[in-house]
């Protein structure tokens, strides 16, 4: 599939798709994955809009690399930071007005992404002022960032680990072409 047919990653994509198509990705909304690197996340666009949700594991960030179009971006977010499953009375837990979750806006996105996945890359995020960032992976093992960057394999697609700041500048310079 060259560039110019490729699928844009758009709001609620994953939601309702045709019967006979197939899945953007290979990913099916609210997916279940045993080797997990991050469990119920939410995927957004570069825009803020949620796609869908779901578990991620390696070859998923694999195939998004390799298959989203040009431009396009496609955000994985913690289960708690996109309200995927997350009731509104449980204490101790923020959560989104019902409107925001479904398009939180490019900011809160940046500042909550986990991965951002373009064309051939796959960015892992770090988060400020946490020594070690953990991710769930494997059998529900905690692991490094480090250590999932060396999971990660090496084919045609680049990996690389990104602050906030860097994400942000990612995206915001993107928008800009």
């Amino acid at each position: 599939m060259n560039a110019v047919n490729k699928p844009r990653l758009t709001k609620g994509v994953f939601v309702n798709p045709l019967p006979g198509t197939p899945r953007l990705f290979g990913l099916k909304l609210g997916q279940i994955k045993q080797n997990a690197v991050i469990k119920s996340a939410g995927w957004y666009n570069q825009n803020g809009e949620r796609a869908g949700f779901g578990d991620l594991d390696l070859p998923d960030l694999e195939r998004i690399a390799a298959d989203i179009a040009p431009g396009d971006f496609f955000i994985a977010l913690s289960r708690e930071d996109a309200n995927c499953f997350v009731h509104p009375l449980m204490p101790g837990k923020k959560t989104l007005p019902q409107s925001n979750i479904e398009h939180p806006g490019q900011k809160y996105i940046l500042e909550k992404a986990r991965y951002i996945i373009a064309a051939d890359h796959i960015y892992l995020v770090q988060k400020r002022g946490k020594k070690k960032n953990t991710d769930v992976s494997r059998n529900n093992e905690k692991r490094s960032s480090g250590e999932l960057m060396a999971l990660l394999p090496v084919h045609t697609t680049r990996h690389h680990m990104i602050t906030v700041t860097q994400a942000r500048a990612l995206i915001q310079n993107s928008s800009a072409l």
